[in-house]
């Protein structure tokens, strides 16, 4: 079941046997396989559930209510650096370009041998990217949906012998409209909200939207659940409270909100969390042609 704001405003109460927080591309998956085998499963998003009529091309307007900070937060690292990320059900899945790439043997060799995390060179993780490839109905997007400019490209790195494919993408019948970064109207991208909330909530776990986590509860060293606040979407404002509890607490609230979480729970024995971020960045570019490109 999905609870929503509206549901919500005397603060609630709850218990499972495991407490996910966030719902995008982390979170969604661990729940639903969570709930697959059976066990209570807790969700809490910080973020609404999208209306599909919410998904227009006012940019500004879904910024502002489904995104952290307003789609205007930033790192700040030797230059500032802007970052959009979801604060909604199924988190940065619905604002991003649905692109899907396994990560590149060369990566996982390095991070194996240099972290000792030697299950990245195993079978396990190739099985795991083909089934999420095939619940996210991931395959190379068409040249059909592509637009000129696309196919403008494809030709420029033709003619300098310069190799290039199609990105493989998550979207089922997708019309090419290029609105990605405002979700997706017309339903075709497979983000977590469509593609692995809802089996989630089919095998029983309760969903909880607009649930901001502020504290993880200690027993120990043992995270026994969760407090936080209960927060309108449009105002931001402190609606009611609530508690969870269970045995386990899986965090996946995203690079940059799981260190906060953990810093305010006081969960930082290192004094690490929160120092060691690495981001990809993404630059564009910008080509005069003779005749007009649109899109």
């Amino acid at each position: 079941m999905i609870h929503h704001l509206s549901d919500l405003s005397g603060g609630f109460d709850d218990h499972a046997d495991v407490i996910v927080i966030g719902s995008g591309a982390g979170g969604a998956v661990a729940a639903a396989n969570f709930a697959a085998a059976g066990l209570r499963t807790v969700v809490l998003e910080a973020g609404p559930q999208i209306a599909k009529e919410d998904m227009t091309r006012d940019g500004p307007r879904f910024m502002s209510r489904y995104m952290w900070d307003g789609g205007l937060r930033i790192i700040q690292a030797r230059s500032p650096v802007p970052i959009m990320q979801g604060r909604c059900l199924g988190g940065s899945t619905v604002m991003n370009s649905a692109i899907m790439l396994k990560i590149p043997d060369w990566v996982r060799q390095d991070w194996s041998r240099k972290n000792g995390l030697y299950w990245l060179e195993g079978e396990e993780l190739d099985a795991g990217f083909e089934r999420i490839f095939a619940g996210t109905q991931t395959a190379p997007t068409p040249m059909s949906v592509m637009g000129p400019r696309n196919r403008i490209v494809r030709d420029a790195l033709i003619a300098a012998n310069q190799p290039g494919k199609p990105l493989p993408r998550a979207v089922h019948n997708c019309e090419g409209c290029a609105d990605c970064l405002v979700g997706c109207a017309s339903g075709a991208k497979q983000s977590t909200d469509r593609s692995y909330i809802p089996g989630a909530v089919k095998d029983g776990a309760q969903v909880y939207t607009c649930a901001h986590v502020e504290k993880i509860l200690m027993d120990g060293t043992r995270a026994v659940g969760v407090t936080g606040r209960v927060v309108d979407p449009v105002g931001r404002q402190r609606v009611a409270s609530f508690t969870v509890r269970a045995p386990r607490v899986v965090l996946a609230a995203g690079v940059m909100n799981t260190p906060v979480i953990l810093q305010q729970s006081g969960i930082n024995p290192r004094g690490r969390v929160g120092a060691t971020l690495d981001v990809h960045l993404t630059g564009g570019v910008v080509a005069r042609m003779e005749e007009r490109v649109d899109p």
